[in-house]
């Protein structure tokens, strides 16, 4: 925080557009804001502490809220994030609610590839957190493979958290793989090629997101989606 502020204060801006939880509250902190002619924010979602009912989420909430009330105007990428600032900030305060990210549809063009349904290709692409939802995909692809289900993979690509307190194990991942359940791959550079690969992308967050650029990129490749029934999933998918 302390470095970010001293860029800030080195800069000296007049105009800040901030995106990503981390991000926002790095600007929403900064201590000479009030100096700044304009500060605008993205509610990508709010993070897996927005739901923590434990002292820390609580905790979360409450600075989140107070400090959301110093910039001067919020953008949320959904109805959902919409109402939960609205309850924070009042109706005073400059809110927008956005239709979502977006992709470079130049670059992820949709595949014009069928699905080999004797051996699907299902799959994650994303942060290895426990809110993501690997516990479940892990406990999903254990029950089907002990009745004998072979007739599909399931890939994983994620990024290791090292030190979150929410992340996942990458021995436990290893193992999964090691025992032929999962395809770990590890970290990936090129999200891009993971989802051309993939039959089904699977996200079954268990907390409320923004809009994961997963599944837009997803969509946009052609490939089909599982999503749990969360705020900034739900959006996503049509049927």
């Amino acid at each position: 925080f302390v470095f970010f502020w001293l860029q800030l204060r080195r800069i000296g801006p007049t105009h800040i557009i901030s995106f990503t939880v981390s991000c926002n509250l790095k600007v929403l902190s900064y201590p000479f804001l009030s100096k700044i002619h304009k500060s605008v924010i993205t509610i990508t979602g709010m993070g897996y502490l927005a739901g923590a009912k434990s002292l820390l989420g609580v905790s979360y909430k409450k600075i989140f809220g107070i400090l959301i009330r110093r910039c001067t105007h919020i953008c949320t990428q959904n109805k959902f994030d919409r109402e939960r600032i609205e309850a924070l900030v009042g109706p005073k305060q400059i809110l927008q609610e956005t239709m979502g990210s977006g992709v470079d549809l130049s670059v992820f063009k949709t595949i014009n590839r069928g699905f080999d349904a004797e051996k699907l290709k299902f799959g994650f692409v994303g942060r290895l957190l426990k809110s993501k939802g690997i516990p479940l995909i892990l406990e999903s692809v254990n029950i089907l493979r002990t009745r004998g289900n072979t007739n599909f993979d399931f890939h994983v690509y994620g990024i290791e958290m090292t030190g979150h307190p929410d992340a996942v194990s990458t021995a436990s991942l290893i193992e999964a793989d090691r025992r032929g359940y999962i395809v770990f791959h590890g970290e990936t550079i090129d999200p891009k090629t993971a989802i051309e690969n993939l039959d089904v992308l699977v996200l079954v967050t268990t907390y409320a997101e923004g809009v994961p650029k997963s599944l837009l990129e997803a969509g946009a490749l052609g490939r089909l989606a599982v999503v749990s029934n969360n705020p900034g999933c739900v959006e996503v998918i049509r049927d």
